[in-house]
Protein backbone atom coordinates (compact mmCIF):
# COMPACT_ATOMS: atom_id res chain seq x y z
CA UNK A 1 0.00 0.00 0.00
CA UNK A 2 1.33 3.59 -1.10
CA UNK A 3 0.37 6.34 1.08
CA UNK A 4 0.93 9.72 -0.61
CA UNK A 5 0.91 13.09 2.13
CA UNK A 6 0.83 16.75 1.22
CA UNK A 7 2.92 18.67 3.81
CA UNK A 8 2.50 22.76 4.70
CA UNK A 9 5.05 22.94 2.19
CA UNK A 10 2.89 22.04 -0.56
CA UNK A 11 5.18 19.06 -2.01
CA UNK A 12 3.67 15.63 -2.31
CA UNK A 13 5.32 12.77 -1.34
CA UNK A 14 4.99 8.96 -0.58
CA UNK A 15 6.22 6.31 1.39
CA UNK A 16 5.29 2.35 2.01
CA UNK A 17 3.36 1.80 4.54
CA UNK A 18 4.47 -1.62 6.35
CA UNK A 19 2.37 -4.38 6.65
CA UNK A 20 2.12 -6.31 9.72
CA UNK A 21 3.86 -9.77 9.29
CA UNK A 22 1.16 -12.39 8.95
CA UNK A 23 0.37 -16.09 8.01
CA UNK A 24 -2.18 -17.81 5.95
CA UNK A 25 -3.52 -21.32 6.71
CA UNK A 26 -7.33 -22.60 5.67
CA UNK A 27 -8.00 -19.60 3.90
CA UNK A 28 -7.89 -17.75 7.29
CA UNK A 29 -5.02 -14.91 7.22
CA UNK A 30 -3.59 -14.61 10.90
CA UNK A 31 -1.63 -11.51 12.24
CA UNK A 32 -0.05 -12.46 15.34
CA UNK A 33 1.42 -10.49 18.36
CA UNK A 34 4.32 -10.11 19.11
CA UNK A 35 4.92 -10.30 15.48
CA UNK A 36 8.59 -11.53 17.01
CA UNK A 37 8.35 -14.37 18.54
CA UNK A 38 8.41 -17.02 15.83
CA UNK A 39 7.40 -20.23 18.12
CA UNK A 40 4.32 -18.13 18.75
CA UNK A 41 3.57 -18.31 15.20
CA UNK A 42 4.36 -21.39 14.57
CA UNK A 43 2.46 -22.83 17.13
CA UNK A 44 -0.85 -20.67 15.44
CA UNK A 45 -0.19 -22.12 11.95
CA UNK A 46 0.33 -25.93 13.52
CA UNK A 47 -3.04 -25.67 15.36
CA UNK A 48 -5.32 -24.24 12.56
CA UNK A 49 -3.70 -27.13 10.15
CA UNK A 50 -4.46 -29.58 12.46
CA UNK A 51 -7.60 -28.84 13.53
CA UNK A 52 -10.85 -30.43 12.50
CA UNK A 53 -13.34 -29.66 10.37
CA UNK A 54 -16.50 -30.18 12.29
CA UNK A 55 -15.28 -28.03 15.51
CA UNK A 56 -15.08 -23.72 15.51
CA UNK A 57 -12.06 -23.36 14.25
CA UNK A 58 -11.22 -20.24 16.16
CA UNK A 59 -12.42 -21.43 19.53
CA UNK A 60 -10.38 -24.85 19.08
CA UNK A 61 -7.48 -22.83 18.21
CA UNK A 62 -7.21 -20.26 21.34
CA UNK A 63 -8.30 -23.35 23.87
CA UNK A 64 -5.33 -25.73 22.20
CA UNK A 65 -3.05 -22.07 22.41
CA UNK A 66 -4.23 -21.39 25.53
CA UNK A 67 -2.37 -24.92 27.11
CA UNK A 68 0.97 -23.34 26.23
CA UNK A 69 -0.27 -19.56 26.18
CA UNK A 70 -2.57 -19.13 29.14
CA UNK A 71 -3.06 -15.75 27.92
CA UNK A 72 -3.73 -16.10 24.35
CA UNK A 73 -6.53 -14.47 23.00
CA UNK A 74 -7.74 -15.31 18.96
CA UNK A 75 -10.12 -12.60 17.94
CA UNK A 76 -11.37 -12.38 14.23
CA UNK A 77 -11.17 -8.65 12.37
CA UNK A 78 -14.64 -7.05 12.56
CA UNK A 79 -16.76 -6.62 9.58
CA UNK A 80 -16.23 -3.26 9.26
CA UNK A 81 -13.16 -3.72 9.05
CA UNK A 82 -12.55 -5.68 6.50
CA UNK A 83 -12.30 -3.75 3.16
CA UNK A 84 -10.91 -6.70 1.28
CA UNK A 85 -13.05 -9.72 2.31
CA UNK A 86 -10.26 -11.91 3.75
CA UNK A 87 -11.11 -14.04 6.47
CA UNK A 88 -8.24 -12.56 8.98
CA UNK A 89 -7.95 -13.05 12.50
CA UNK A 90 -5.81 -11.80 15.69
CA UNK A 91 -3.66 -14.04 18.00
CA UNK A 92 -2.38 -11.93 21.04
CA UNK A 93 -0.33 -14.21 22.86
CA UNK A 94 -0.19 -12.01 25.82
CA UNK A 95 -4.18 -11.60 25.71
CA UNK A 96 -3.82 -7.77 24.43
CA UNK A 97 -1.38 -5.58 22.07
CA UNK A 98 -0.39 -4.13 25.27
CA UNK A 99 0.81 -7.15 27.79
CA UNK A 100 -0.12 -6.62 31.09
CA UNK A 101 2.84 -6.98 33.33
CA UNK A 102 2.91 -8.70 36.90
CA UNK A 103 1.75 -5.52 39.63
CA UNK A 104 -0.40 -3.86 36.59
CA UNK A 105 -3.86 -3.16 36.89
CA UNK A 106 -5.23 -4.96 33.72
Amino acid sequence: MTVTSVPETGRRRSFQVAREPSITTEGVRTVCFPHDDALFASSVQDLIEASRPDEPLQAAVQALLRKSYPMAVVSPRHALAALDGDRVWYAFRDGSLMPVFEGEAP
